[in-house]
């Protein structure tokens, strides 16, 4: 990896650790806008990939959060994870599916935010 990636990936970091900081967000609601993060800078190929991502990145926040609301926490995930990518199998390719992951994603956390 370059220099500028490795600056890029801490900035990242550390933007989803400011997002778990208590009095700025509801931890759900951080939880799928460090998801949402994953699904922008993800590089799979098939939806199935991004799904283990994102599986991963799942249990990365619950390890990570230790204190937190692991149900609140886990919950929020999953239904992220339902409602973003609930409609994949409508678009012709790969891109126009993790395009619309992305747009359901933020849709669905914006709306997370205002309940």
């Amino acid at each position: 990896r370059s220099n500028d990636n490795n600056n890029s990936e801490d900035n990242d970091d550390k933007e989803e650790d400011d997002l778990f900081d208590r009095s700025v967000l509801a931890t759900p609601v951080a939880a799928m806008k460090a998801l949402l993060g994953v699904v922008q800078r993800s590089n799979a190929n098939t939806m199935m990939e991004l799904q283990d991502e994102l599986k991963q990145a799942r249990q990365e926040i619950l390890t990570q959060t230790y204190g937190y609301n692991q149900i609140a926490l886990a919950s929020g995930c999953d239904l992220f994870v339902r409602y973003a990518t609930r409609t994949f199998l409508e678009f012709p390719s790969f891109q126009a599916s993790k395009a619309s992951v992305l747009e359901r994603g933020q849709r669905f956390a914006s709306l997370s935010l205002a309940a």
